[in-house]
């Protein structure tokens, strides 16, 4: 199981590599390389970028990475290396988004939604992106459960639009993870799915990409128990996707 701390581990290594390189070539710049001096300042500015990514992962503080903050450019390096990785893995094979239950779609970040789509965001270090006619973020990190007061609600808001008879879409960075989380528990609640494991089943049919910690699973479980299973929310089920 990957904790936060094992998260964070990566982040600081490079951090640390990302600092020395900026402080091997800074003596430099006194020379008149203004290349040299201009790419010193970048790998200290990605450093120092780098480094806090750690602590926020380290603390699980999804909020540390700025999203839709007037100073989230202090984090620009980070954001920049975050979408590029998510806009090569779509031209490699990662589907933009797929109907996990009637009216509910996951997927990863958009590049584009219909107006018609409410749109949650479980992404913390991606800037908002594609139109939506209702939009809540509820910024999670990658690939380590997410706590509760994070997760509730977004899968309360997704059970709220569905009622309303509105297209949702929950997106992460890739759709493999986050959105999956709040996407499995919303459709055991709606009654979309008749257990926690059948929801990630189905979602796993569909994306093959997804993966799944015991972490992750118990975080949609006690999303579950704590908001209550529907008897009844008008919403077809699914049939058990048999691993």
């Amino acid at each position: 199981m990957p904790s936060t701390v094992s998260k964070a581990l990566p982040f600081f290594v490079v951090a640390t590599l990302e600092g020395y390189a900026a402080v091997q070539l800074w003596p430099e710049a006194p020379r008149g390389a203004l290349l040299t001096a201009t790419l010193a300042l970048v790998l200290a500015w990605t450093s120092l970028a780098t480094g806090w990514v750690a602590v926020a992962y380290g603390l699980q503080k999804p909020t540390f990475l700025l999203k839709a903050s007037p100073v989230s450019w202090l984090l620009l390096p980070f954001t920049v290396a975050s979408a590029t990785i998510a806009r090569v893995a779509r031209h490699v094979g990662v589907s933009e988004r797929s109907e996990v239950a009637p009216g509910l779609w996951v997927g990863g970040w958009p590049s584009a939604s219909s107006e018609t789509w409410a749109q949650v965001d479980c992404t913390a270090e991606l800037p908002r992106r594609g139109v939506a006619s209702e939009y809540l973020c509820c910024p999670m990190l990658d690939g380590v459960a997410p706590r509760l007061n994070a997760m509730l609600p977004a899968v309360r808001q997704v059970l709220a639009w569905r009622s309303t008879g509105r297209t949702v879409l929950v997106h992460c960075a890739y759709g493999h993870g986050r959105s999956v989380i709040v996407a499995s528990a919303a459709m055991v609640l709606a009654g979309d799915a008749p257990t926690v494991d059948a929801a990630i089943r189905h979602i796993k049919s569909l994306r093959p990409g997804t993966r799944f910690t015991a972490s992750q699973r118990q975080a949609v479980t006690e999303a579950v128990e704590v908001l209550g299973v529907s008897q009844n929310c008008g919403y077809s089920a699914i049939t058990e996707v048999k691993p």
